[in-house]
C-alpha cells in the first residue's frame, strides 16, 4: 500500500523527535487511514509526507530519499 500520509496511530512514531510529536495533528484523511488500517489486508504500507526515511515497524515505512523495491523497508 502506498499513501501520502499515514494513519493516526502511526503519527507520533513517525514524527518523533520533532516538535509536537506527542500531540500530532489529525484530520479527516488520517482518520480514514485509521479505518483502512483495520479493514484492509496488506503486506507493507509505505508513506511519505514527513521528509524522513524510517522503518516504523515490520509493516510500515516512511520514505523520503530512499528508493525501495516493493516489499523492502523491513
Amino acid at each position: 500500500m502506498v499513501t501520502h500520509t499515514c494513519a493516526n496511530r502511526f503519527l507520533s512514531q513517525t514524527l518523533h523527535p520533532d516538535p509536537n510529536w506527542m500531540n500530532p495533528q489529525t484530520d479527516v484523511l488520517t482518520d480514514f487511514l485509521d479505518e483502512l488500517e483495520d479493514k484492509l489486508q496488506f503486506r507493507h504500507w509505505y508513506y511519505g509526507h514527513f521528509h524522513k526515511d524510517r522503518v516504523i515497524d515490520d509493516r510500515h515505512t516512511v520514505v523520503f530519499h530512499k528508493v525501495l523495491r516493493a516489499g523492502e523497508g523491513r
